[in-house]
């Protein structure tokens, strides 16, 4: 049998107490919360302070030194990118003399410079389809009619003479 205390539900009086206990319990953690914001400031603060008195102590050729590395490190990048720019510029001129469109000829460019071979093949083969569609529509456009039966007409020209002549010569017919 469960005793009485299992059963029973608590009362108003008792929900009011565990909801004061957990409202201080609250109230306390934002106090500690605030004091660790503060303390966290404050730390920020003093490493400031700290590496100002520290750069203040440094010697006139420390600094200097620190300056020059730094103008070095940035102009190092810019060499960096420069040549980067240089080496898409020189790839991109390659494509468009093969035959590329500007914006696959970039595109194909940089990222050879990258060196993502991936979208380099893709690239390629996107070219290479546009080529052979380009050499199809073009075989077809220059496609003589068909005569339906009826002879060729004669050369017209000095070289269709020629090929007809050797043509027969040999022994096949046009």
């Amino acid at each position: 049998m469960a005793t009485e205390n299992e059963n029973k539900t608590p009362s108003v009086e008792e929900l009011n107490a565990t909801i004061k206990e957990l409202q201080s319990n609250i109230t306390q953690l934002k106090g500690d919360l605030e004091k660790q914001k503060q303390a966290t400031s404050n730390a920020s603060t003093d490493a400031a302070e700290w590496k100002k008195k520290f750069r203040d102590t440094q010697d006139e050729g420390t600094r200097r030194n620190a300056e020059t590395e730094e103008t070095i490190a940035a102009l190092r990048n810019e060499l960096a990118s420069l040549k980067k720019n240089e080496t898409i510029s020189g790839y991109e001129k390659s494509y468009l003399a093969l035959g590329y469109d500007s914006a696959l000829a970039r595109s194909t460019a940089e990222a050879m410079a990258d060196g993502n071979m991936s979208v380099v093949f893709e690239n390629q083969k996107a070219f290479t389809e546009a080529q052979k569609k380009a050499v199809q529509e073009n075989a077809l456009n220059n496609m003589p009619d068909l005569s339906k039966g009826k002879n060729p007409a004669p050369p017209s020209s000095e070289d269709d003479k020629l090929v007809a002549a050797f043509s027969r010569a040999v022994g096949v017919e046009t």
